[in-house]
């Protein structure tokens, strides 16, 4: 189970990554715009929708990788639940195979005590 909490921090860093690269070629989005002529007051509406477009960029990918997470932790707690169940059942087997050759013995014990009555009411 340690594993899949290891995968998930694995994963999460790998989007964090990911993420830091798209922040870097974003940012650069400007730049390219700055050799554009703009008229009087776009250059402010092309910022302002700049970090709109950041921010809920930015948002987005942090609540995908939060999800990501909690549904990852999620399922490894039902694995680990699932594996619990699967060693008690191994466990009740375990018993009723014990049971099983307890009746068996028994069994075999009764037989022969039948065999003996058996012989000496010949």
């Amino acid at each position: 189970m340690e594993s899949a909490f290891w995968s998930a921090d694995k994963i999460a860093a790998s989007y964090a990554k990911i993420d830091e690269v798209n922040w870097e070629k974003l940012d650069e989005a400007p730049k390219a715009y700055q050799t554009v002529p703009f008229e009087p007051g776009e250059k402010e509406l092309f910022d302002a929708w700049y970090e709109q477009i950041v921010n809920q960029t930015k948002m987005t990918i942090s609540n995908l990788v939060a999800e990501g997470r909690q549904k990852v932790e999620a399922g490894t707690l039902v694995a680990q639940q699932c594996s619990d169940v699967l060693n008690e059942i191994a466990l009740n087997v375990s018993g009723v195979a014990s049971m099983a050759d307890e009746i068996a013995t028994a069994s075999r014990e009764q037989a022969q005590g039948v065999a003996e009555i058996n012989k000496k009411a010949k």
